[in-house]
């Protein structure tokens, strides 16, 4: 596994902290390949900007901890953290998902997505709206016409951007870089907090 880096892992911890997951820091210090000193350490330099809670290894923002950041305080912490190129954009839609409970967040970020989604940034918005208004979307992959799709999360892990979706009754993902010519239809599906609880406990890149 490669070691991923302190920007990283900082991008990481805050985006989930931000989405309202608990952090195990065992897990993330296995998913980051580093000590759990380290980790520590991170969450450490993040507390000094945002009030996080902790305990037994767990960590933490609560509701009205995360109330206290609009778009433009949130996209001032990123930037004083030295995150911006760690975020697919500063973009105020994609940093007002961020925003979301959980449930309703569009993103589940492992660590950094190494590859930059500025060539296909158009692309990840439309994903994000989908996603965040439980729209059925169709697109083409590989030369497949993808219909009937249920859109669950933009998944950022090590190396790449991907689309997790359920397809045919399938959990898939793919990457969103090679996704062409999506169309969101009007056509809404019925959210399952049980295919978000599959994506996160899935090491699938």
């Amino acid at each position: 596994m490669a070691r991923v880096k302190l920007g990283e892992r900082l991008a990481m911890l805050l985006a989930n902290l931000i989405t309202g997951d608990k952090i195990y820091i065992h897990d993330i210090a296995e998913t980051c390949d580093a000590s759990v000193k380290t980790i520590q350490r991170d969450l450490k330099s993040l507390a000094y900007h945002v009030p996080i809670n902790n305990d037994k290894g767990y960590y933490w923002m609560t509701p009205a901890s995360k109330g206290q950041y609009n778009l433009q305080a949130l996209r001032q912490l990123i930037t004083t953290l030295g995150l911006s190129e760690e975020f697919p954009s500063l973009d105020k839609r994609l940093l007002s998902y961020l925003l979301l409970p959980e449930n309703e967040s569009p993103f589940y970020i492992q660590s950094k997505a190494h590859e930059g989604s500025s060539a296909y940034s158009d692309m990840f918005k439309q994903l994000a709206t989908a996603i965040t208004n439980r729209s059925i979307i169709e697109f083409y992959y590989h030369n497949h016409h993808y219909q009937q799709i249920e859109p669950y999360k933009l998944v950022g892990d090590h190396a790449t951007w991907s689309l997790a979706m359920r397809y045919r009754d399938n959990l898939i993902y793919l990457r969103i870089n090679e996704i062409r010519f999506i169309k969101v239809t009007t056509v809404k599906y019925q959210y399952e907090a049980s295919i978000v609880e599959k994506i996160k406990g899935n090491s699938f890149i």
